[in-house]
């Protein structure tokens, strides 16, 4: 772009305003390819969602998934990025978590929640919800979703919701740690709360870097990590909630 520029500078000392004009048109034209290309990159990733879960039906034991509202895909491979394959599903995801080693949750939005059979890469039955949802975490079995501004937990089984707690944020994303607190973004928020298997709500860590978190997930350890919007960066949060790191 700066030589583009440079040129239309060398030109304009030598050029006629035909031929000027000329080139002005066609910096105009590389100028709008060139956004039009930023713009669809920015589309088509800015809603991938990623979860990596262990599995014994994977070769690598563990794998992870992709689901993007753009194509209206689950993509899955193994964490080394072999054995990649695809589920096309009926409408668009907003977030996707493991249920067991051979089936896959993905949040529908308004549509429900679709379960997938992992051990033939198949749409298995669809559910539906009542109001519309985006985030969804499970673990052992154990379904919450964000539901009526606050979470529910679901029953796959039943296909209903069981319990409720009310939020007084607006949840982006979740997730469900081994010690049974879940742990929750706020939507263009820079706060981080941890929900107890009681209902009982803490702030659990705050910063500007974080807002508009756009993923949340934990380790066995129970250290939890926040993908910053605004920082750019992964930030590892200890399990007290008073130290973080940033990669």
């Amino acid at each position: 772009m700066n030589a583009l520029k440079r040129d239309l500078v060398t030109m304009e000392e030598n050029a006629t305003h035909t031929e000027l004009f000329q080139a002005i048109k066609g910096f105009d034209r590389i100028t709008n390819e060139q956004e039009t290309r930023v713009r669809n990159l920015y589309e088509n990733y800015k809603n991938i969602e990623i979860t990596c879960e262990e599995s014994d039906d994977i070769d690598a034991k563990s794998f992870l998934l992709f689901s993007s509202n753009i194509d209206k895909c689950l993509y899955i491979c193994n964490r080394n990025g072999s054995s990649a394959d695809k589920i096309l599903l009926e409408y668009k995801p907003t977030d996707v978590t493991i249920l067991n080693e051979n089936s896959v949750l993905v949040m529908l939005g308004y549509d429900g929640i679709q379960l997938i059979d992992l051990s033939i890469l198949s749409l298995s039955k669809r559910m539906n919800i009542i109001g519309g949802s985006k985030a969804i975490s499970s673990l052992n079995a154990e379904v919450w979703i964000e539901q009526h501004f606050g979470m529910s937990k679901f029953v796959v089984a039943d296909e209903r919701t069981i319990k409720n707690i009310p939020l007084d944020f607006s949840l982006e994303e979740m997730c469900i740690a081994e010690s049974g607190d879940i742990y929750c973004s706020e939507c263009f928020g820079d706060n981080i709360y941890r929900i107890t298997p009681q209902g009982d709500i803490f702030l659990f860590y705050q910063s500007p870097d974080l807002r508009n978190a756009v993923g949340v997930s934990t380790d066995i350890n129970c250290a939890v990590y926040v993908a910053g919007n605004t920082s750019h960066y992964i930030h590892k949060i200890s399990r007290s909630g008073l130290s973080s790191k940033n990669y």
